[in-house]
């Protein structure tokens, strides 16, 4: 775990995978994770139009980037084109 808390989350991975490789998770006795918030975070280091694909968010999900919330549903997926200008 980082000093600010985050967590390395290669994906396609589960929240549950991040914490076991981080060693805050033990399978033998599982704490329950549905219940808790669990954040997802990226800085983009870009210039110019790239796409950002949503697939296979398998629970309820709000995604954000910056200040905009995309469309809802887990079960679709999403793929948004945006201009990126540095990070």
């Amino acid at each position: 775990m980082s000093a600010r808390g985050w967590l390395a989350a290669p994906v396609p991975r589960t929240v549950a995978s991040a914490w076991r490789e981080a060693g805050t998770f033990d399978p033998q006795t599982p704490q329950v994770l549905a219940f808790d918030n669990h954040w997802y975070r990226l800085v983009l280091c870009e210039k110019g139009l790239r796409r950002l694909r949503m697939h296979g968010l398998a629970t309820l999900s709000e995604v954000w980037l910056d200040n905009t919330k995309p469309p809802d549903s887990m079960f679709v997926a999403h793929d948004l084109d945006l201009h990126v200008d540095g990070d």
